[in-house]
């Protein structure tokens, strides 16, 4: 998502090759040219990359670049040498389920943990009950993406659940629950 001046504009990137592809790393040379593309389309616009699994590990990667200045990981592929010093500056979230089978939680957690040594704004959450798909608790992934989207780009004010994720100190800001549905995570929170 990009925003500037005009509103905010979304985009879905679509990779060239399928696949991480080591050590060519295919999907992060296609997000770099993304956001050289967002960059000329949206001068000066702010960008929060999204992605999820292998999508989350190239948003993670590709944080770096100058128009980038929030990255969220869902359920992100990441393995123990994947670097963090591209995330300086930015605002970091990741979340993870625990029912996950297919990437690990253990590394999320690791990386998160090296990202708060870059970025103290960095939160890492946590959803009972919710494997990697994210079908099982689709909602609750829905609202704590969009108050995180929403709150980094100043469209509404930044989501007290999240900045305080990010306040805590390791592990509980790493760690951090993500509230049930049934449970507005405030008074003013609802659907669009």
């Amino acid at each position: 998502m990009a925003t500037g001046a005009a509103g905010a504009a979304v985009y879905l990137l679509r990779y060239r090759y399928r696949g991480w592809n080591a050590p060519a790393r295919d999907p992060v040379p296609d997000a770099a040219w993304a956001l050289g593309e967002i960059a000329v389309r949206h001068p000066g616009a702010r960008v929060v990359l999204v992605g999820h699994s292998m999508g989350g590990r190239a948003a993670l990667a590709a944080a770096g670049s100058p128009n980038v200045t929030a990255v969220c990981g869902l359920a992100p592929w990441l393995e123990r040498g994947d670097p963090v010093e591209q995330l300086a500056g930015r605002a970091v979230l990741i979340a993870h389920g625990d029912r996950e089978r297919f990437t690990d939680p253990r590394e999320s957690y690791a990386y998160a943990v090296r990202a708060r040594r870059v970025t103290a704004r960095t939160a890492r959450f946590e959803l009972p009950g919710a494997g990697h798909y994210m079908l099982a608790r689709a909602g609750d992934w829905q609202r704590l993406v969009r108050r995180f989207v929403l709150g980094e780009l100043g469209i509404e004010p930044e989501d007290p659940v999240i900045a305080n994720a990010m306040r805590e100190p390791v592990p509980a800001g790493l760690r951090a629950a993500v509230p049930a549905s049934h449970q507005p995570w405030r008074s003013t929170w609802r659907s669009r």
